[in-house]
């Protein structure tokens, strides 16, 4: 087995091995380019199987990967199970979730896309819809901006506060037990 900071004398004999530490210092060298040619797939293949092998370091890294660059939750809570059980305090807080501000901000955050695309459509259509009904409409301006603001601001307030009914919800349910349910 390598020390923490040796680097395997030949990649391919430390791959074959399956020594966690040294297929961890292997996925380094491909991922940096040191001693092999920079491959990122192949570094991700040694990250894998060296925390496949016990590795703490390694399944650390690998639930970070799973979670933020693959956005795959369900692998991500694996690794990071794996990891608590070794006594990993930081590993057992991201499996314990996020704060309550920061869960409600991640529901609001992904509807606010849709939200802001729905008041747009419906701004178009409306300023389009006032062309063709302006000549029907005895008295009022089909463009009057308080209105159209009103209308706009309503609609965009009454979502939003829909959007909190699942996000507070999204609070309350433990992520393990979500990622049972699924």
């Amino acid at each position: 087995m390598l020390e923490d900071n040796a680097m395997p004398d030949d990649p391919k004999i430390a791959a074959k091995e399956a020594d966690p530490v040294a297929l961890m210092k292997l996925g380094d060298a491909y991922a940096r380019g040191i001693g092999v040619i920079e491959n990122p797939q192949k570094a991700r293949e040694c990250y894998i199987k060296a925390a496949e092998g016990g590795l703490l370091r390694a399944q650390r890294l690998v639930a970070v990967a799973f979670e933020t660059v693959e956005r795959d939750i369900a692998t991500a809570a694996k690794w990071y199970q794996r990891c608590a059980e070794q006594g990993d305090a930081e590993c057992a807080g991201r499996l314990a979730g996020d704060g309550i501000l920061d869960v409600v901000q991640l529901v609001l955050r992904g509807a606010l896309g849709p939200i802001l695309l729905g008041l747009l459509i419906g701004l178009r259509l409306t300023l389009a819809a006032g062309r063709f009904l302006g000549d029907q409409l005895y008295g009022t301006n089909p463009y009057n901006p308080v209105v159209t603001l009103a209308a706009v601001l309503a609609l965009g307030l009454s979502a939003l506060v829909a959007a909190f009914i699942p996000a507070f919800r999204a609070t309350v349910v433990s992520p393990l037990d979500a990622l049972r349910t699924e």
